[in-house]
């Protein structure tokens, strides 16, 4: 399983789909690598930016999963007038998402026995994209932030927010 590629995916399916500004998707990023680490998974290495954790890997894996047809990346301008990229799954992008990530039904799911390693590792992975976007994904961003300061601070060290 390529986590970097994997990762992105699994947390836009976990949320309907879709997810509004690079903020929210890097800091939802970030709270899933957390976890991910934890179960000796790692998809990106995050450095302090000008918002928090942040990882232009993930920017790439995102452009080249817009290129692949599975991911729609929209502008828009904020009220402030910056840009706004939000994320959203193709309907390709739905059905690869829905033929790879594991049911969310627990009596849908083989047994822990029955798995290959790497079924086991994106079925943890999944789930911990679940956790995290219904978690975190309806704050608002300032809450995102400020939230992601208080249990990270040193990733707050070159914010400019």
């Amino acid at each position: 399983m390529n986590a970097k590629r994997v990762l992105p995916l699994a947390l836009l399916h976990a949320a309907g789909g879709n997810i509004e500004g690079k903020t929210r998707l890097q800091k939802l990023a970030f709270l899933a690598e957390q976890r991910l680490e934890e179960e000796d998974i790692n998809a990106y290495d995050f450095i302090a930016y000008d918002y928090g954790p942040f990882s232009k890997d993930l920017l790439d894996e995102v452009d080249a999963l817009e290129e692949r047809g599975l991911v729609d990346i929209n502008e828009s301008r904020t009220y402030g007038g910056d840009l706004r990229y939000d994320y959203q799954l193709t309907h390709r992008g739905w059905e690869s998402c829905d033929r790879n990530f594991p049911p969310t039904d627990s009596d849908d799911r083989e047994t822990v026995g029955q798995k290959s390693e790497e079924e086991q590792r994106l079925e943890t992975l999944y789930d911990i994209a679940l956790d995290v976007v219904d978690e975190y994904n309806d704050y608002p961003i300032s809450n995102l932030i400020d939230l992601v300061y208080d249990k990270y601070p040193r990733y707050a060290a070159n914010s400019v927010y």
